[in-house]
Order: C-alpha cells, then sequence, then structure tokens
C-alpha cells in the first residue's frame, strides 16, 4: 500500500475546501446547495464507498448550508464508515420504495429553506426527483448549483496534491513495470493485466480504465486489448488510470516491441516535442482555450495531425474541468492538478501516438508529478 494513503485521514476535512465553497456559494447567492454525484458526495462528506460507484440508483446525497450544520444522507448498510459530517441521516434501501427522495424532501424541509436560492447538482438529478423535489418545495428557488461545487474542486487542498502525487507516482510506476517485464512473446492482454496487478499492489482502490493497443489497433479510440501476441517492429500505447481513496490517476504510456525503426523514434520525438510545448504553456492566467491552441499550432508546425482535447484537471473525477479544448474560459490557477495529453494517429502507418502526463500548477509554471516513467523515448519491449 501506499504510506501516503495511511497518512491520509479522510474523515477530516484536509481534502475538502470549505471556505472555497461557502465563497462561491456567497458570490452566487446560495442558502445552501445539494449534491449527489458521487465526486461531490466523496468531496463535501469524506464518505467513499466503490458502491456510489457500482449502485447509482441508490440515493447519496449532502446538503451544504451557507449557515448551519451539514447533512449526509446514506443508505442503511454494513460498509465501512468515515465522514467529517456529524448530522448522518440514514434510510432504508428498498428498491420497490424510494425513501430516499422523500428522506431528502424532509430535511430540505426542516432546515427551513423555504423562500432562499438553492443549488442542486441537476446534472445528477432524474427528471422524476427534480418534478418530486420542486412540487414539494415550490417556495424555493432552485438554480443549477453543479459549477459551483466543480469550481470548489478546481483548487487543490496541500493534503489533496500530496495523494495525488503518490497516486500518480504509484501509477506511472505500475505502467513501467508492465513494459519493462513484457516480452515480445506476449498479448495485449496480459501486459494490460501486469498494470493492473501492479497498481493494485501499488495501493489502487479499484483500476479505473485500462486501454491497451498495439500495431494497427492503436488506432482504434478506447480498445480494451486483445489475447493478440505482439508483433515486433509496431508500436504499444496504453491510457492507463485507477482510483485511490476516491481519486482518480490518468497517464498515457508508449513502447515498441523490439528495436523501433528511425521514423518511429523520429515520429515519438515530435509528439514529444508537442508535449514539452504544452507543458511549458500551462501556468496560471493561461486559459483552456489557449493552451489547446498553442498545443494544436505545434501539432501543425511539426506537421501531426489535430486533437479534440490536449488536458484536463482531475480528481475525484477523470475529466474534471478546467478542460485544455475550445471554447473553455476557465484560466489555470495554481494549485490545479492537470493531465496534459498529446498525440493523434499517422495515417499512413496505421500508428496512433499518445503521450499523458500529470502536473500540479505552481506559481511560476509547474511541477511534474508523473515523474517515475523516462519519456524521452519508447520503452522497448524485448
Amino acid at each position: 500500500m501506499l504510506d501516503i494513503m495511511s497518512e491520509i485521514s479522510i474523515e477530516n476535512k484536509d481534502l475538502f475546501n470549505e471556505a472555497r465553497l461557502k465563497e462561491l456559494m456567497k458570490e452566487e447567492g446560495l442558502a445552501a446547495v445539494v449534491g449527489f454525484s458521487p465526486a461531490n458526495v466523496r468531496y463535501m462528506s469524506g464518505y467513499y464507498n466503490i458502491d456510489m460507484h457500482l449502485l447509482p440508483e441508490i440515493m447519496h446525497a449532502v446538503i451544504w448550508p451557507l449557515e448551519g450544520e451539514p447533512t449526509f444522507m446514506v443508505y442503511e448498510n454494513n460498509n465501512p464508515f468515515r465522514t467529517f459530517i456529524s448530522d448522518v441521516r440514514r434510510f432504508p434501501a428498498y428498491s420497490e420504495i424510494d425513501t430516499a427522495l422523500w428522506s431528502l424532501v424532509d430535511i430540505l424541509k426542516e432546515k427551513g429553506l423555504s423562500g432562499e436560492k438553492i443549488g442542486l447538482e441537476k446534472r445528477y438529478v432524474s427528471a422524476y426527483n427534480w418534478e418530486v423535489i420542486n412540487n414539494e418545495l415550490p417556495e424555493v428557488y432552485w438554480v443549477d448549483g453543479t459549477d459551483v461545487m466543480e469550481r470548489t474542486r478546481f483548487i487543490k487542498t496541500p493534503k489533496e496534491v500530496d495523494l495525488l502525487r503518490a497516486a500518480v507516482r504509484a501509477t506511472d510506476k505500475s505502467i513501467f513495470l508492465a513494459y519493462a517485464g513484457a516480452r515480445p512473446t506476449d498479448t495485449e492482454k496480459s501486459v494490460g493485466d501486469a498494470m493492473s496487478h501492479n497498481v493494485m499492489r501499488n495501493g489502487a482502490d479499484i483500476v479505473a480504465f485500462n486501454i491497451i493497443a498495439s500495431g494497427r489497433r492503436t488506432t482504434q479510440g478506447h480498445f480494451l486489448g486483445e489475447d493478440t501476441q505482439l508483433e515486433k517492429g509496431t508500436i504499444m500505447r496504453c491510457d492507463f488510470g485507477a482510483n485511490f481513496s476516491g481519486y482518480f490517476t490518468d497517464l498515457a504510456r508508449m513502447a515498441v516491441i523490439g528495436k523501433p525503426s528511425q521514423r518511429q523514434q523520429d515520429t515519438y520525438k515530435k509528439f514529444l516535442e508537442v508535449q514539452q510545448r504544452s507543458l511549458q504553456a500551462a501556468r496560471p492566467g493561461v486559459t483552456g482555450e489557449e493552451l489547446y491552441d498553442r498545443s494544436i499550432q505545434a501539432h501543425y508546425d511539426l506537421g501531426l495531425g489535430w486533437r479534440t482535447m490536449v488536458g484536463h484537471s482531475i480528481g475525484v473525477t477523470v475529466h474534471e474541468r478546467p478542460i485544455a479544448a475550445p471554447g473553455e474560459p476557465w484560466e489555470f490557477q495554481e494549485g490545479m492538478v492537470l493531465c496534459i495529453e498529446n498525440g493523434s494517429t499517422e495515417q499512413d502507418y496505421g500508428e496512433r501516438y499518445h503521450i499523458e502526463d500529470t502536473i500540479l500548477v505552481t506559481k511560476d509554471g509547474y511541477e511534474m508529478l508523473s515523474d517515475y516513467t523516462n519519456t524521452e523515448s519508447m520503452t522497448v519491449i524485448e
């Protein structure tokens, strides 16, 4: 297990920026926010259990008022339980009766929020639940509070940075060891299986995604790997991530089976240069759209194909905002953790290259968090 995991007490508020949440609530004139998604429930309560992902039909909710004590709703279960919220309301989890919804309505009425402006995580509320909530509390001025909760998570706390630093390094190490231990007689799937095995041994709770391909299959987007033997002279790419105490990792690394050709080396170096130029551009005050434009210009300068996105924030979800894509107005700020990724398909050769690193945005630039693998060249499988 990662040492950092035993040092982080997730039942306290070290992973939660309460002051930032309340500051944003005041700016928007919100008397309360209500979060439902696994990301926001985990962030605003300290509670984390895999059930939130596996059983999305069972409601979990956090009601966080600007004044007064927050309330956490969770169904009755025997799961390990830790939260920094003292007011915990449990409800029976019967699939035939939606007890959670009516429990939520009762709690909102109890808090005396009639006539107030409340930010509801509407993007995670079903049409039926929204209709009931709106009908039962007609005096409340409901608005979508998703952005307020998401913007709270933009800037990571020091303890979040510690957790992500350790998790990213463990993930990077797991990928490197899988590539380094692979042989040309292995299969795509066996290499991917080694990554999954390694990351679980290195402290992950679950493997979030294991996208791996070689040869012409590298061009097939989110390919899950086949039980097909590797072929000398072809490249291999992975896009791999895991979950550590509710926080995600996401890295992309390249390998080549046997000695790479000069063309493959030159192509990889071009993408590496694009990646370096993107990393240098990722600094406070730069918008997601500006970073995207600079990265795509680097692709064009080197005669490479384009991408729809060249990066994203990461934390309790894989793709947090700001993202580095067209139309993203949010600026990068000190304390954000970003995944910067570049690559595209070389159609003439049936190859897709992909490099993805994780960085912490600092006052003057960035700190590389995914520093276990030497990405100056592709790992050679021989």
